[in-house]
């Protein structure tokens, strides 16, 4: 294998800042990715591909198999052509840079990833969207190690896709946005990222813990309500501690363990269960 394996803790790969030591290659391009990952499933090693490392909650011990570091493939290419344009980006992109660059080259479409931090591959298993807006929305093709799916074939819904069903690693992805206003594509960003600012936490997290709950009328609620209501707001296990701010939002207050996470994330289900009858679905991964 042409690339290093290294031994790291994922509390330095993860934004929770939680994780132990584990073997590690760093990618920047697809199709050095590609190879990686063939190349270790034929050792019968276990991969794990992380981006930036956020919606990740890394067990204490490690991950039992390598974990594969995708941030540094950061190619994208735009092809503008009648007031649309199609960003053929590699799995390591920021989603935070490229809502930038669609901004400055005035293209509409990923005001809402402002704030997110994430990469295109993980967006994209996951279904990222925030503010009504969902990467399924601009996504046209996705490249994996098996094939290439069109969008409808990715069977995106609410944070999934078939990526998190299947064993294939997204290596790149085309996006389709469409010409804007560059003015009203800033006002919205901005805005966006005040909305952020104003009702999310600071500190290490992985992101929002559990999924919004959708009843059977196709009525939202949000996690965050569920958990306040159920007066857990503040509630600390170990170095973890429920956000006074935004109760979907666990901290890593003080040198949390997966443990102390865990033990809290179970907690929350038993007593949102409890009060409202309601059974919370954790929308971080775990990795251990």
């Amino acid at each position: 294998m042409s690339v290093e394996i290294t031994s790291e803790p994922l509390s330095k790969l993860t934004t929770f800042g939680i994780g132990g030591q584990t073997d590690v290659i760093i990618v920047s391009c697809a199709s050095q990715l590609s190879k990686v990952v063939r190349r270790l499933a034929k050792d019968g090693r276990k991969v794990a591909i992380v981006g930036n490392g956020s919606n990740i909650l890394a067990s204490d011990k490690g991950f039992d198999g390598v974990v594969v570091i995708t941030k540094w493939m950061m190619g994208a290419e735009w092809r503008i052509r009648d007031g649309k344009v199609i960003i053929k980006a590699d799995c390591g992109v920021s989603l935070q840079k490229l809502a930038k660059d669609a901004y400055e080259r005035g293209f509409t479409g990923l005001e809402w990833a402002e704030g997110i931090p994430a990469t295109i591959g993980g967006a994209i298993v996951g279904n990222a969207g925030a503010f009504g807006g969902y990467i399924a929305d601009v996504v046209k093709s996705v490249k994996t190690t098996c094939g290439t799916y069109s969008n409808k074939k990715c069977e995106f819904d609410y944070r999934n896709s078939i990526f998190k069903r299947n064993s294939e690693v997204v290596l790149k992805a085309e996006l389709q946005l469409k010409e804007g206003d560059k003015k009203k594509i800033g006002e919205k960003m901005c805005e966006y990222a005040k909305r952020r600012m104003t009702a999310q936490p600071t500190g290490k997290s992985a992101g929002s813990i559990f999924k919004k709950h959708i009843d059977e009328g196709g009525n939202i609620i949000p996690a965050g309500k569920l958990i306040e209501t159920a007066g857990l707001k503040g509630f600390k296990i170990g170095g973890a501690v429920i956000s006074e701010k935004h109760a979907n939002f666990i901290i890593n207050e003080d040198n949390a363990t997966a443990k102390d996470v865990l033990t809290l994330i179970k907690t929350i289900i038993v007593e949102v269960e409890r009060v409202h009858g309601i059974t919370l679905e954790p929308e971080i991964v775990y990795l251990g």
